[in-house]
């Protein structure tokens, strides 16, 4: 999406999530604003966090379906792994393409990293609006309100090992 030409002008995301605190991600927020090896270098951030519209966006959907799929195509022997469970999709969205004739319906879900950096930051779930700041993260408990409850942390991070989980997926973005 990143590399799609609508973005080439960009250089500042403000990303709004509406995700509430138990989906708020610290490896998330210190890929995207940690400032010595950002994920994407090309922009810069603000991340905000809201939940009123949990369970809405396109990419939901996209989840939705893998849901539903999974449900009416349960193999009998079940699913015993995260790889088997990437198969299934993989093959689910590979008949969906066919069936619709529409590429754009067949995906993968790319796995897996085994260890992840994450943001220190206390108290991480009280806030909801990030952004970097020379060598600070901006933190505030509230999003679109300027500076109400505005503290700053260090940018310092640390690396825990994790279960390998799928990552992202292959959903195609349009550029239109």
């Amino acid at each position: 999406m990143f590399q799609a030409k609508f973005l080439k002008d960009i250089d500042t995301i403000h990303n709004q999530s509406d995700c509430g605190p138990h989906f708020r991600n610290i490896q998330f927020i210190w890929g995207l604003l940690n400032i010595d090896n950002p994920t994407l270098p090309v922009y810069a951030f603000e991340i905000n966090f809201s939940e009123p519209y949990h369970g809405k966006g396109p990419v939901d959907g996209i989840f939705g379906n893998y849901g539903k799929s999974l449900q009416k195509n349960m193999p009998k022997e079940r699913i015993s792994s995260l790889l088997s469970l990437v198969q299934l999709f993989r093959n689910i969205t590979s008949q969906q393409a066919a069936y619709y004739k529409d590429e754009s319906r067949k995906h993968d879900i790319i796995i897996f990293n085994e260890e992840a950096d994450y943001l220190v930051i206390d108290q991480f779930k009280k806030f909801l609006n990030f952004l970097a700041s020379e060598d600070e993260m901006v933190t505030r408990p509230l999003t679109k309100i300027a500076d109400v409850g505005q503290r700053t942390f260090p940018m310092k991070y640390s690396t825990r090992d994790v279960k390998g989980t799928p990552k992202r997926s292959t959903v195609p973005i349009q550029d239109k």
